[in-house]
């Protein structure tokens, strides 16, 4: 049996004693009480001896006292053991069905506080579950206390097993911190992501609900999150899996980070989306006063999925495809920083859009992209000037467009000095990159660009109704017999405004890489009013080796100047390209295939060639041809002579005009000889004479004319243009 002060231990003791440490503690508090009856019991009897010799019996009863005292104390520590040993165990397992049965883990005993009766897995833990009110408590106080001041106090001050039961739980104090385990229930869903500190905040009017940070429990209580750096969307509620939609977990992570003024989100999972992302930064509002004009923000995600099945459709004009990632309507943001590792866009939705809003001085950076309508989109529905920003990526592949850029057409918004660098943007159904209308002063500032368009055609028009700028745009349909297609570009000039044959980029049917077109040479083809023939008709050709990777097609001069400098460009298009830069690699054996102004540089197996454009205006700086360079305009290099020292002058068909003047000669027996050569900066008019000097006139020895008409007037020779209107450069060389 088992007592204290002499009275035995009820069993409710016992389970009161039942923590280990607190046995310990108690043994030896009996054994110290048991030592002290037999040192009492023994003085006695030495002193009953040394009085009377009936004392003796009183020695004997209290030896028998502290005998049994010490079987007592013997049986007391061993009935405890017992009940530690022998408690349910977490390692094998139980099940518990009231406040009675309690379970040992190996160094503590535990009840549970929740619903019975409760099942315990073997080999299982308390920390499984979670500690506090509804889960496990340890019996007694002394372990409690100990690791209260420990960084594992959360387990037992408060923790909760899901966002949802964090709702229901109703603060003490101002400042009360308590763990969230995982957003969602362990036990109930796998997932144990989300979780973080949380403390206890006196609600206020301007405080919402949003799911993840701010965790509104009533009208006197809320729990704010505790947040170090940035927040996740797995803190509202995404599984990361590719499981579930995360696409309104994601959108809680961006304004609960925007609300709260970090500006950062980073998400390490694979997140499938059903619905758009918008990006949030330091925006202007011009309807309303005061808006928020912070900047700068950043969303990192590892990988992207769109779940097609949530997605809407790909319309018919397919340009218009939802995007992913959007801006808030009807404002603009700046300074922001995307990055997305990989991203499939299923089929069904486009990257990026700026559509009715904008992005300016900001990176947006997609690695690997896939499956995408248009990766990146700032043309079409523009209401803001849009631009200054860095699109950039490894993988663009399989597909519409990789990037559409501009204004919003018939001269209307801006989308100027975009950078774009995409390492490999290729196989993209109707091109590359698209630089249309108000996409000046864009750079391409590397990557390779190849095989694309191969759903498209140039057609090459004639018997033009009319030819304004603006009569076809890009998305206009046209009709051709029985088949139509959408423009991809503005009506193409040859690079020269007002050219009579114009190009037109339209959409095929299929691919039709060096196959057969949907339309015909010779026919008709129709937008509305207005109507044009068809006269050529060129394909993507991997024999002729023509894709259409760049196209520029800025319609005004002034408004185009784009810089492109690749590392290899399979082929380019446009209107306006010779005030372009343009300077990449390619496969062109020689420099009249190439197929844009700017600078080029193809070659054959012994020689090079280089074909530079002005910047600005209609006529090169230079131009080196076998025979001849001409450089800037004023002087010219032709058939080993050089043209213009003595000045230049600008001729104008069926006007005179004195090009030399000559001293007259010392002595009419010794006349001096001139060679004149007179060039122009068109090619093919040019003029080359002897003249003979003497002491009264000069006159016309010998003539080579191409559209010239030489005479002599005293000292005097004069020119007659009879071909273009030119500027005229003359040099001479005294022969004798």
């Amino acid at each position: 049996m088992a007592f204290t002060d002499g009275q035995l231990l009820t069993a409710a003791e016992l389970n009161d004693l039942a923590n280990k440490a607190d046995l310990d503690s108690a043994v030896t508090a009996k054994i110290d009480e048991i030592n002290g009856y037999s040192l009492s019991a023994a003085q006695s009897a030495d002193t009953a001896a040394s009085n009377s010799t009936s004392a003796q019996n009183a020695v004997t009863l209290a030896q028998q006292a502290a005998a049994e005292a010490e079987n007592s104390a013997n049986e007391t520590s061993a009935t405890l053991a017992a009940a530690i040993k022998g408690s349910k165990t977490f390692a094998d397992g139980a099940t518990l069905t009231s406040l009675l049965d309690q379970i040992n883990d190996g160094a503590n005993l535990y009840y549970w506080t929740g619903a019975y009766p409760k099942t315990v897995a073997a080999g299982s833990s308390p920390g499984d579950d979670g500690y506090g009110e509804g889960y496990w408590a340890v019996v007694g106080d002394s372990v409690f206390r100990s690791e209260l001041a420990t960084s594992e106090g959360f387990k037992y001050t408060g923790q909760v097993a899901s966002y949802a039961a964090l709702k229901q739980v109703v603060p003490s104090y101002a400042g009360q911190p308590i763990l969230l385990k995982s957003y969602y229930d362990k036990a109930a869903t796998g997932s144990a992501k989300g979780g973080g500190k949380f403390v206890a905040v006196p609600f206020q009017s301007t405080v919402t609900e949003d799911n993840g940070s701010v965790c509104v429990v009533n009208s006197s209580w809320y729990w704010k999150r505790v947040i170090d750096y940035y927040y996740t969307p797995e803190m509202f509620g995404a599984m990361g899996d590719g499981s579930a939609d995360d696409s309104a977990a994601i959108n809680y992570a961006i304004s609960a980070a925007f609300v709260a003024h970090t500006d950062q989100v980073r998400g390490d999972g694979i997140y499938s989306v059903k619905s758009q992302i918008t990006l949030l930064s330091g925006y202007h509002d011009p309807v309303v006063s005061g808006q928020e004009t912070r900047l700068g923000a950043s969303l990192y995600l590892n990988i992207v999925q769109v779940d097609p099945t949530g997605w809407p459709s790909v319309p018919d004009n397919w340009w218009n495809a939802q995007a992913v990632f959007v801006p808030p309507a009807n404002n603009e943001i700046e300074s922001y920083k995307l990055h997305v590792n990989a991203m499939d866009c299923a089929g069904v939705a486009s990257a990026i859009s700026t559509t009715n809003a904008a992005i300016n001085t900001s990176h947006l950076h997609i690695g690997f992209l896939r499956n995408f309508i248009i990766g990146y989109k700032d043309y079409l529905g523009q209401i803001f000037s849009s631009g200054m920003s860095y699109i950039s990526g490894e993988n663009w592949q399989d597909g519409y467009v990789g990037v559409l850029h501009g204004g919003t057409g018939n001269g209307g918004g801006n989308g100027e000095c975009l950078q774009v660098e995409i390492n490999w943007c290729a196989n993209n159904r109707y091109g590359g990159v698209l630089f249309l209308d108000r996409s000046q002063y864009s750079q391409i500032l590397g990557g390779t660009y190849d095989y694309n368009g191969q759903w498209a055609s140039s057609l090459t028009l004639t018997n033009l109704s009319s030819s304004g700028a603006y009569d076809v745009e890009f998305g206009d349909k046209l009709t051709s017999g029985t088949h139509s297609g959408y423009a991809l570009s503005s009506l193409m000039f040859n690079g020269v405004q007002n050219d009579s044959n114009p190009v037109l980029l339209i959409t095929e049917s299929a691919n039709k890489k060096d196959g057969t077109s949907d339309y015909t040479v010779g026919d008709t083809i129709t937008f509305g009013s207005w109507s044009a023939t068809i006269s050529a008709i060129a394909l993507t050709s991997a024999v002729n080796i023509n894709y259409f990777d760049i196209v520029i097609s800025n319609r005004t001069a002034d408004f185009s100047k784009c810089n492109i400098a690749a590392t290899y460009v399979g082929g380019i298009s446009g209107h306006n390209l010779f005030t372009n830069t343009i300077l990449c690699a390619n496969s062109y054996a020689v420099v009249d295939a190439i197929n844009w102004r700017g600078l080029g540089i193809a070659g054959g197996t012994t020689s090079s060639y280089w074909y530079l454009k002005h910047l600005y205006g209609n006529s090169p700086v230079f131009e080196f041809y076998p025979t001849n360079l001409i450089i800037d305009k004023d002087v010219q290099i032709r058939n080993n002579a050089f043209y213009g020292s003595k000045g230049s002058y600008n001729a104008v068909v069926g006007t005179e005009i004195t090009v030399m003047s000559f001293p007259a000669a010392t002595d009419d027996l010794y006349p001096d000889y001139y060679t004149v050569l007179i060039g122009t900066s068109i090619i093919s008019q040019y003029a080359k004479a002897l003249i003979r000097v003497t002491t009264t006139s000069i006159s016309i020895e010998e003539s080579t004319l191409a559209y010239f008409k030489l005479d002599v007037s005293g000292f005097n020779l004069t020119a007659n243009i009879n071909g273009s209107d030119a500027l005229i450069t003359v040099t001479s060389r005294r022969e004798m």
